[in-house]
């Protein structure tokens, strides 16, 4: 059983449901078993094979999962690469995964010509083929519509997504069949996705879900490449038109949404559901999510590309806990219970690779609740393995092996730690951490006390150089209304009651954001924008 078993049941019982409803095209879960086996064919006819890798071109979209799922479909491996993906990001992940074909826009196909690591890949498809003999040989029963064509093992890899590390070299993310479908049985329940639900999503991995749920889903009328230029009239208008009843989508995406509702005075009550990850929230995006959306379940959950979801917290909670704690700087930021499906430990803060040969010695690098280290994480979701990154492996992978028991924890990097009733906080990256003088601050929380000072859209502090920076993004609605060094004299004071002396305080237009979600701050960017 894997997740195109799952979605091959679901059309099977729900033929007629819309399955995917996008600007241009719908498309019900027969139509889309129609179209995933007359690709699957088209796919063995141009020679891919199972097990061969298959670059994936394609924006968010029907097209994209009905490629996806036909991969799925002939036992091959999906290598998904996102929206935004530049020349050079995509050479380096051709060249990491050593595909066998790849599918994609037609100017992809013409980029080949120009790129070394486009060129050596045999097979080269666009998106669209000519489908009648395929379609005949189908109507003549030949081929069940509702049956996969190849049969897989759970360790078969289905599917490789890229990610990137502190140095910005991609690392691409191993998922087997086996990891898959525990990922579904992770988040389905969490999100109950069921046949009833009308859901927006964003989040490539979450329409898989819905798919396998008989979930209908609404592609959101925006650029997933540049999030920043989002128009949410237009994602009103869908949310209003289709009835949609769950919201899954980055936290910049949300407050967008909510911003918009609250100016305009606008309700969405058919709401009942909002999910949001991928980035933090903290209380004040979490009080406007409530305030935009009062009767909806609102769910924030914290996890990473290689472990996805680790915790989830109401954003009601995020307020609470956040007015009960306020400004105390080992505070963090609050992220809620630990799933069930992963096990989750602090251990000492370190850059360097770590080793372990017993339980023994694993024990002794983990820290007792209550104080600070990074997060590590593990679990049948939790994905073990790189392609052909032994590098990545090593600084991202501890292997504890107990008798004949091996568990593969994964660093995720955050650093936080857990209270005395198991609740789950976060206090940043752990690179971002600065010493100085004895002290050390955490600019992941610096960044939630800015977040208090009128006139500051978001702010952050880096040590670049050995020196201390205040970057400041001005909040354009309230700026005007506050003098630039009313600013200053408020950072100054809360820097005073940290006991902290920075050195400089730069007033930027944008701060640089993730390129994903447009939600996180992009620290490696900014240390290179002035790291001279």
């Amino acid at each position: 059983m894997n997740i195109i078993d799952l979605f091959f049941e679901q059309a099977k019982q729900n033929p007629q449901k819309l399955a995917i409803i996008s600007l241009k095209k719908e498309i019900t879960f027969e139509q889309l078993a129609q179209e995933i086996q007359e690709t699957s064919l088209y796919f063995l006819k141009k020679g891919i094979k199972k097990g061969d890798k298959v670059m994936v071109f394609a924006s968010v979209g029907i097209d994209l999962y009905r490629i996806v799922l036909a991969i799925f479909n002939i036992g091959a491996t999906a290598v998904f690469l996102d929206a935004w993906v530049n020349k050079k990001r995509m050479e380096e992940c051709c060249k990491i995964a050593n595909c066998q074909a790849f599918v994609g826009f037609f100017k992809i196909k013409i980029l080949s010509i120009f790129s070394k690591e486009l060129r050596k890949i045999p097979i080269k498809l666009t998106l669209y083929f000519k489908k009648q003999k395929l379609q005949d040989k189908i109507n003549t029963k030949q081929i069940n519509i509702f049956e996969k064509q190849t049969e897989t093992q759970p360790q078969d890899i289905a599917l490789i997504t890229f990610t990137t590390g502190s140095t910005g070299t991609p690392k691409g993310a191993i998922r087997t069949h086996a990891q898959l479908l525990a990922q579904y049985n992770a988040l389905a329940p969490k999100i109950n996705a069921t046949p009833t639900e009308i859901n927006m999503t964003m989040l490539p991995i979450m329409l898989l879900v819905n798919l396998a749920s008989a979930t209908t889903t609404i592609i959101a009328n925006c650029k997933f490449s540049k999030l920043n230029t989002m128009q949410p009239k237009k994602i009103m208008h869908q949310l209003t038109q289709y009835h949609v009843n769950t919201l899954i989508a980055s936290p910049f995406f949300v407050k967008k949404i909510s911003e918009y509702m609250l100016k305009n005075n606008i309700q969405l009550p058919q709401i009942s559901k909002i999910f949001t990850g991928g980035a933090p929230v903290f209380s004040q995006e979490a009080h406007i999510y409530m305030q935009a959306f009062p009767h909806a379940h609102i769910e924030v959950v914290y996890g990473a590309t290689e472990a996805e979801p680790i915790s989830a917290v109401q954003a009601k909670d995020i307020v609470m806990v956040h007015n009960q704690m306020k400004m105390h700087q080992k505070q963090g930021l609050y992220v809620g219970k630990i799933d069930k499906n992963v096990q989750l430990c602090i251990i000492n803060i370190t850059n360097n690779i770590i080793e372990v040969n017993n339980t023994q010695e694993f024990n002794n690098i983990v820290v007792n609740n209550g104080n600070i280290g990074e997060i590590i994480v593990s679990g049948t979701h939790v994905l073990a393995q790189y392609i052909n990154d032994d590098v990545a492996m090593k600084q991202n992978k501890i292997r504890v092996t107990n008798q004949n028991d091996t568990i593969c924890w994964h660093r995720t990097g955050d650093s936080g730690y857990i209270d005395n009733e198991n609740n789950l906080f976060l206090t940043g990256k752990c690179v971002n951490i600065i010493q100085k003088d004895n002290m050390l601050i955490f600019p992941f929380m610096v960044e939630h006390y800015f977040l208090q000072i009128q006139g500051i859209n978001i702010a952050t502090v880096l040590e670049i150089n050995n020196k201390i920076i205040i970057f400041v993004e001005k909040d354009t609605t309230t700026f005007k209304n506050v003098l630039k060094t009313t600013i200053i004299q408020q950072i100054t004071m809360l820097f005073d009651t940290l006991n902290f002396v920075f050195d400089n305080i730069i007033f930027v237009k944008k701060i640089p954001r993730d390129a994903r979600h447009y939600s996180k701050i992009d620290y490696d960017k900014i240390k290179k924008l002035y790291a001279h």
